[in-house]
């Protein structure tokens, strides 16, 4: 059973949902005015220039979430290896890595910049994530995979720790970097 605490509240028996309720919850979040798009594209080369795929997603998070799945899905390799009596699937790039750095993207992202997207963007030799607002002090990129966990939106990573897309206890980036070095 999944309980949710502080995703609205009730007043003259109508269900007001706050920014997080509406976010995971809202059949239309748009009618929020909730800055939540999730802007993903397929580049040819290494450039911006030529666009292969593309999808804008303005769901419900956990929505989101499936929406970036699938896209990876569709525009990444995957490759298979045999060792012993095994084969072995392997994707072009981690999966557990990217879905890592779009759950924090969503998670800590700035919802008071609402001229920005979070940005999902696949080129034949990299990946790009992008989430409008900057690191909250004291936190550096020297200091991130160190220091305690510090969270943008509470709710929002309450929720994600509740439906397991996040651990809530800082570990993400080292746990990104683990298969980004795994050998088969």
């Amino acid at each position: 059973m999944l309980t949710i605490i502080n995703a609205g509240s009730m007043k003259n028996n109508i269900f007001h949902f706050n920014n997080a309720g509406a976010l995971f919850f809202a059949k239309n979040i748009n009618k929020f005015n909730i800055p939540h798009e999730i802007k993903m594209a397929k580049f040819k080369n290494g450039t911006r220039a030529d666009i292969i795929d593309r999808k804008n997603s303005y769901n419900m998070l956990i929505d989101l979430m499936e929406d970036v799945r699938l896209f990876f899905s569709r525009n990444t390799k995957t490759s298979s290896v045999v060792i012993g009596m095994d084969r072995i699937d392997l994707n072009e790039y981690p999966f557990e890595v990217v879905r890592e750095a779009i759950v924090n993207a969503v998670a800590h992202r700035d919802y008071k910049i609402n001229s920005s997207p979070i940005t999902f963007y696949i080129y034949d030799n990299r990946i790009e994530i992008t989430s409008p607002g900057k690191l909250m002090p004291p936190l550096t990129i020297v200091t991130l995979e160190s220091a305690n966990p510090l969270h943008r939106n509470k709710i929002i990573c309450d929720i994600f720790s509740k439906t397991g897309y996040m651990e809530h206890y800082g570990t993400g980036i080292s746990r990104m970097k683990k298969p980004c070095w795994r050998k088969v």
